[in-house]
């Protein structure tokens, strides 16, 4: 099994507020890879929750494949920028498995992680990446290693903030359809968006909350 080294830079537990544990990660993950050392293989960034988008597939249910960052706000510049400044190159040797945050981290590992472990491979020339996860994306990059269909490829993984042992604010959302005291108007703003195209999408105009969480985001 690939070398697990949890970077405890944030405390990511089922007390975290989601706001408090972005924000950290927004100050401590550079902090974290201006001090890391080049160990020769490719790295593989994996977003937290919410941070992938593809306008076509979170709207209207069609891949596109134009995959980026939320509009409203990439918070992992500043952590791409000093894995620049350390020499890894977009493309070549660092690269970021978007994903579709709504759908499990069964389906997400498999369909979107495993595929881009293996373009960093195969575009560096190496036969082993480094992950390094933030928030859900270290779930994803667990679910894979700890699976049956694990290719032992994975050098090192970093999790940056990844509530391994749950989250307690995903209840309320789950149960009762409402938001987090952590989430910011930006954040409520792109959910409620979601919902309201997919509510068109599939012709499910009279579906409300919670009801629309559960079939819309059955994380």
């Amino acid at each position: 099994m690939a070398v697990l080294q949890f970077a405890e830079l944030m405390v990511a537990s089922s007390k975290n507020y989601f706001g408090i544990v972005l924000s950290l990660f927004v100050f401590l993950a550079p902090a974290f890879v201006a001090n890391a050392e080049y160990d020769g293989y490719p790295v593989v960034i994996v977003p937290g929750m919410l941070a992938s988008f593809d306008k076509k597939l979170m709207y209207q249910d069609k891949e596109d494949n134009k995959w980026g960052f939320v509009p409203f706000g990439n918070v992992y510049k500043a952590l791409i920028k000093e894995f620049e400044n350390k020499g890894y190159k977009e493309g070549k040797t660092l690269f970021i498995a978007y994903y579709d945050w709504r759908k499990p981290v069964s389906e997400n590992w498999e369909k979107y992680l495993k595929p881009k472990i293996e373009e960093a491979k195969q575009k560096s020339g190496q036969d082993h990446v480094d992950l390094v996860a933030h928030s859900m994306g270290g779930l994803l990059s667990r679910a894979y290693i700890q699976s049956d269909n694990y290719g032992r490829d994975v050098n090192k993984l970093v999790m940056m903030g990844t509530p391994n042992y749950g989250a307690s604010e995903s209840y309320v959302v789950w149960e009762g359809g409402l938001y987090p005291q952590g989430w910011t108007p930006p954040l409520k703003l792109y959910i409620s968006s979601i919902e309201w195209q997919l509510k068109k999408t599939r012709n499910k105009q009279d579906l409300n909350r919670p009801s629309t969480i559960r079939d819309f985001f059955p994380l």
